[in-house]
């Protein structure tokens, strides 16, 4: 459901920047996203601590949300949405790159090859365009890239400083930050802009469901699964975005933006897969044995004994 709701957003984005602007549309649906959010946490009393941590609340605003917000609405108007999402995906790779550095987390050879795959995508989907490759075109590819490091690097460093702090908190605390950032872009569209019915719902939608919601749920997979781990869901958001584009949009989807996300993908999935036989069938021995434990005699006695694949 994250994928396919985050996947929507370079279809919102398509709709709504070209209209009212790069940074009037990251201003609104900061301000939006944070009167859902402080809702939420007063709701579940679970404020963030700003007075105490708001200095990395403010790290976490600027790089998990403003600059990758900012630059990935300028992806999507010079790029297109499709291909502003393949470019997006790399998410992961950035994390796990980050995580070797910042948490000394090993990158093994499949890893490796991973990313050298999903690289080799990358320039299939920007050899293979349609799109003349002028200026505007790599600044965007530049910028999509930058916000990927960018969304990679918050997220290990909300691993870090954020491990024992709940999803609405740390959702609440840097969306509250972004909002206060982002107040300047409000005022800095100089031309009069309408908001219609069509321009207010997308933006609705990035903000109360995209981002507020899906950092809540973002966040806890961090805690629950970990950094590289939770960045999985970046894997089907490309495709749905491409769907969405393509249905929509009426967006080009070329055979080689295909082939190049298929190789994308499928490099993802090596650096982030990270399950192997042996330990599955060690943790099912284990769940065996506990269930057998706990289970009263008389029902014990009854039961034929259980098959494990080790």
């Amino acid at each position: 459901m994250l994928s396919m709701a985050w996947g929507s957003s370079s279809l919102f984005l398509k709709i709504v920047a070209p209209v009212i602007g790069v940074f009037l549309s990251v201003g609104t649906r900061m301000f939006l996203a944070a009167v859902t959010l402080l809702i939420v946490a007063g709701i579940y009393h679970q404020l963030p601590d700003l007075k105490n941590k708001w200095k990395d609340y403010l790290v976490l605003g600027i790089f998990n949300i403003v600059v990758p917000f900012v630059l990935a609405t300028f992806t999507v108007i010079q790029i297109g949405a499709s291909m502003a999402a393949i470019l997006g995906s790399t998410i992961p790779l950035f994390t796990a790159l980050t995580s070797k550095f910042y948490l000394h987390e090993n990158i093994s050879r499949k890893k490796l090859t991973g990313m050298f795959i999903s690289i080799a995508g990358i320039f299939m989907v920007l050899g293979w365009s349609h799109m003349a490759p002028g200026i505007g075109f790599w600044l965007a590819i530049l910028a999509s890239l930058a916000g990927s490091f960018s969304y990679a690097c918050s997220t290990v460093y909300a691993k870090v400083k954020f491990s024992k702090t709940g999803p609405v908190d740390i959702a609440t605390g840097q969306i509250i930050m972004a909002a206060a950032i982002s107040l300047p872009f409000l005022f800095l569209n100089y031309q009069p802009v309408l908001f219609t019915p069509g321009i207010l719902a997308p933006l609705a939608i990035l903000a109360i469901i995209n981002t507020a919601g899906g950092y809540i749920f973002y966040f806890k997979l961090i805690a629950n699964t970990g950094t590289v781990n939770a960045s999985l869901v970046t894997i089907l958001v490309p495709v749905f975005s491409v769907l969405w584009a393509s249905v929509f949009l009426d967006e080009k989807i070329t055979a080689g933006m295909i082939t190049g996300l298929g190789f994308v993908l499928f490099g993802i999935f090596l650096v982030v897969y990270n399950v192997n036989r042996r330990s599955v069938s060690k943790l099912k021995l284990v769940w065996v044995n506990k269930a057998y434990r706990e289970m009263p005699l008389k029902r014990m006695s009854s039961l034929k004994i259980a098959e494990c694949d080790v």
